[in-house]
């Protein structure tokens, strides 16, 4: 262990030297916190905003009706005629609505033609859903006075005497309505903003776990190049396969771990993020250290290397879950290394558990192939 130890510190303080390495280490989190920080956080600003000027008398239930609706995608905002034009040719608003003065009056005597206009400017393109918002908010506030005049045509009451006596007309209440909620098959509820933000630090996680997997195969295929050397022939029946090649490339696994858990704390992925980015790089470092004693297969690395990212990405479903067009490629997908990792990010104790316990059992393994072929040679 010793040995070991002072392998990786030595290879570690070299590479510390080159302003190549600080620049390979530093440009991966810094890309992450860029492409990050461009993204708009959860409580930002609605994309659509919308000038509403309400008349000096009546409109207060129409402009509450608007404001049940306002939300992540859209919002609503009090203001003049003036404010209105100003702001919508600026482009600071999408569009304005403009509510006459005999609004209540109009809306009592079911008047919809031309109830309310709508500013909008040239590069307006969001006015279809306000036009329909405001076409709800305006069935709502009438539909209680047209159940009662469709009450009397029919001849089902004789007057509006018995209209106001027998029957309460009244819009129903949220928790009498039947209410649609939109989701995604996976069942998340359908916010924008926030499923927009979640689907992209998704793939973040992923070209992150990329960044480190490109990483880690180079690292396997040089310490392959290296155990090949003159100097690597007689260091290595000395110590130990698994050691000389642990010490070499230790100091790799401890550069990439910090770029990674650097850019999991950039992604506010906390305590989670960064013991599954430990794990996955440990992982990774034990499997390259197997991969190094094989030649065919660290001279295989650099050209399997775009198609392994390639398969990694489909797989993941980092970008679509193969669960709803293959469920048995989603199996296999789902024990796939990149795969734990991206759950091991969200909390996933089991995804977790995983990586941290898959380094081990390749050390054991390539410690396992020592012990064979040094009993191999003592035989022979």
């Amino acid at each position: 262990m010793r040995f070991v130890c002072s392998g990786i510190a030595a290879a570690l303080s070299l590479r510390l030297r080159s302003l190549r390495v600080w620049a390979v280490l530093l440009l991966l989190p810094l890309l992450i916190c860029t492409t990050h920080l461009l993204l708009p956080p959860e409580e930002a600003a609605a994309p659509v905003q919308v000038g509403v000027c309400l008349p000096k008398r009546g409109g207060e239930a129409f402009w509450e009706l608007l404001q049940e609706r306002g939300g992540a995608v859209m919002t609503f905002l009090p203001a003049t005629e003036e404010e209105i034009q100003r702001n919508v040719a600026s482009g600071n608003w999408d569009c304005g609505m403009v509510l006459p003065r005999d609004f209540q009056d109009r809306v009592e005597a079911l008047e919809k033609d031309g109830l309310i206009t709508l500013r909008i400017s040239s590069a307006s393109v969001a006015y279809p859903l306000v036009r329909e918002c405001a076409s709800a908010c305006l069935a709502q506030l009438m539909s209680p006075r047209i159940a009662g005049e469709y009450l009397l045509e029919s001849g089902i009451l004789p007057d509006e005497t018995a209209l106001e006596d027998s029957f309460r007309l009244e819009a129903l209440g949220e928790g009498e309505r039947i209410n649609i909620t939109l989701s995604t098959p996976d069942g998340s509820g359908l916010e924008p903003l926030a499923l927009g933000r979640e689907s992209t630090d998704t793939i973040l996680r992923w070209i992150l776990s990329a960044a480190l997997l490109v990483w880690m195969l180079l690292s396997a295929a040089d310490l392959g190049r290296w155990s090949r050397t003159g100097a690597a022939s007689r260091l290595l029946p000395l110590r130990g396969t698994t050691a000389v090649l642990l010490s070499r490339i230790g100091a790799d696994a401890l550069l990439a771990l910090a770029a990674g858990c650097l850019s999991q704390l950039l992604l506010g992925g906390g305590g989670w993020g960064c013991l599954a980015a430990a794990g996955y790089v440990l992982l990774w470092m034990s499997a390259a250290v197997l991969f190094a004693r094989w030649e065919p297969v660290w001279q295989a690395l650099p050209v399997c290397m775009p198609f392994l990212v390639v398969v990694s990405l489909l797989l993941s479903s980092a970008l679509v879950d193969l669960a709803w067009f293959a469920p048995s490629l989603a199996g296999v997908g789902s024990v796939l290394p990149v795969s734990l990792y991206l759950r091991g990010c969200e909390g996933d104790f089991l995804a977790v558990t995983a990586l941290l316990s898959a380094a081990p059992a390749c050390l054991g393994a390539s410690i396992a192939l020592d012990a064979a072929m040094e009993k191999q040679h003592n035989k022979l």
